[in-house]
């Protein structure tokens, strides 16, 4: 069983840290004193750490799309607004801002259109596949 003291005093000596940085043994790390340094075994995170952020991420990426589509938000079906999150985690909520004709055409609940203009994109370009998925999302409101 690990206490809470032992807990306390790691981070009281290690500290947090919120991105990475290069400790005094020059290993890079990150939180409190987590080694992350790929030159070095067993330093990262597990695929459980990985999940447990990639949730943390999705919260906080739901609330930026929302703050970009704003009323828009409500009129979108559950798939439609995962794909708003989705471009929001890829490309950060600015540049899902930067979607002016996307937006406009999901508050018209154009759906084809979004689409279309979502996959007129250098984003589109840029992540291929992925952006045939999610304005397949956008264009049928369901999941493949």
């Amino acid at each position: 069983m690990i206490s809470e003291k032992l807990i306390d005093s790691i981070k009281l000596h290690e500290g947090f840290r919120s991105t990475a940085y290069r400790c005094t043994s020059n290993v890079l790390t990150i939180g409190y004193g987590r080694a992350i340094d790929p030159e070095l075994d067993g330093a990262g995170i597990t695929e459980a750490e990985a999940e447990i952020m990639l949730e943390n991420d999705l919260i906080r990426f739901k609330r930026g799309a929302e703050d970009v589509l704003g009323e828009t938000w409500n009129v979108l079906n559950d798939v439609r607004r995962e794909a708003m999150i989705e471009m929001a985690f890829n490309m950060g909520p600015g540049n899902l801002a930067k979607f002016k004709n996307m937006l406009a055409a999901l508050a018209d609940e154009d759906f084809e259109t979004a689409s279309a203009e979502a996959l007129s994109s250098r984003w589109a370009q840029q992540v291929g596949k992925r952006a045939d998925r999610i304005a397949e999302r956008i264009r049928t409101g369901v999941y493949a």
